[in-house]
Parts: C-alpha cells; sequence; structure tokens
C-alpha cells in the first residue's frame, strides 16, 4: 500500500511552492476574501429563503439569480475597477455566492458577440456533461468508503 506523510516528503514543500510561483499573492488573497463573503452570502440566503415542502431549493435558486443578476450588472462596468478589485468581486464573492454566474455570463457574452452556435453548444454541453458527471460521481460516491456500506 503506497501511503504518504508530509514529514517523509522533503519535496513536499518545494513542490507546494511551485504551485505557486509567479501567482500574485494579492490576488489569492482577493479571491479568499472575496469567496469567504460569497459563501456566508450564500448561506445566509439559504437560511432566508427556505426550501419549499416538495424540497426544491429556492434558496439555492435565489442565490444563483442573485449572483446572476449581479455578475450581469457588474461586467459591463468591470473596466473602471483595479485587477484585485475585479477578481474579489468575480473569482471570490460571486464565484463563491454562485457558480452558475460564471457560468452564465460565457454564455451570454458568447450571445452577446453573435456567436449564438457557440453559445448554445457551452449552453447544452454544460447542462448534459455537468449533471451526468455529477450523477457519476454521485453513484460513485454511494460505493465509495464514506457510504457505510461494506465490500
Amino acid at each position: 500500500m503506497l501511503t504518504f506523510s508530509l514529514h517523509s516528503s522533503p519535496y513536499f514543500v518545494s513542490y507546494i511552492v511551485s504551485i505557486f510561483y509567479g501567482i500574485n499573492m494579492m490576488s489569492l488573497a482577493c479571491v479568499a476574501i472575496g469567496g469567504a463573503i460569497g459563501a456566508l452570502t450564500r448561506h445566509f440566503i439559504q437560511i432566508l429563503v427556505p426550501s419549499l415542502a416538495s424540497g426544491f431549493p429556492l434558496g439555492i435558486l435565489s442565490a444563483n439569480i442573485i449572483g446572476c443578476s449581479l455578475i450581469g450588472y457588474l461586467y459591463p462596468q468591470l473596466g473602471h475597477f483595479s485587477e484585485l478589485t475585479k477578481t474579489l468581486l468575480t473569482s471570490g464573492f460571486l464565484g463563491a455566492l454562485t457558480t452558475f454566474s460564471s457560468f452564465t455570463i460565457d454564455v451570454v457574452i458568447f450571445l452577446h458577440t453573435e456567436k449564438t452556435l457557440l453559445a448554445l453548444t457551452y449552453l447544452c454541453l454544460s447542462i448534459i456533461l455537468c449533471i451526468s458527471f455529477c450523477y457519476l460521481g454521485f453513484i460513485i460516491g454511494q460505493a465509495g468508503p464514506w457510504s457505510g456500506k461494506t465490500h
């Protein structure tokens, strides 16, 4: 059996440093700070807007709608912000509030630049592949080591 230990690998630290080499640490801080605020916002929205009795995730839908509205509003104005502010707002805050906002702005940009076929292809592939792979992961996860099932 192959095992990994932090203490047995002298190359671990250099490996981690090499991953972050050349990355602006302020940019990472902006993603982290924005992400924390976005995740908390999403959580509070889910508390304030509970799921319906049917189990329909109204809170998550609300967070996605809010995030998509915000990225749609902010995107045309991003040229007025510093790179760090853009990173904090888009990758950080909106990325944690909803990754759906990134997906929708990509589709909107394709449509806005008259790349309709590309927009439809991306839209359909994203929905079909993401749901399919989520389902596949779910099935694999049901048989995984934390499933409670004995093998």
